[in-house]
């Protein structure tokens, strides 16, 4: 029985933007096994080496049998930031 799977992971990437990580492989690996997976991430992290462009609230793409969606969230300058913290809130 194949299943719908979602992952929330909003400092997670793909290995194209960032550091991808075990969300991204994880995901990878229930595709494998013919899950439909939607693996849910933010374009603005500060873990990422190039952040995707998004010109509505969330953009669709398909990466190695995984549909990755990038949600519009709050962009900050670093680590540190206070608007990461809001972010945090903001994405879930």
């Amino acid at each position: 029985m194949f299943k719908n799977i979602w992952i929330f992971h909003q400092e997670s990437s793909t290995p194209d933007t960032g550091y991808a990580g075990r969300s991204f492989y994880l995901a990878k690996e229930y595709a494998k096994k013919g899950h439909n997976v939607y693996l849910m991430l933010s374009p603005n992290s500060h873990m990422l080496r190039s952040k995707p462009q998004i010109d509505n609230d969330y953009q669709i793409e398909n990466v190695d049998g995984i549909n990755v969606v990038w949600i519009k969230s709050i962009d900050y300058t670093h680590a540190n930031d206070k608007y990461r913290v809001l972010g945090w809130f903001v994405f879930t």
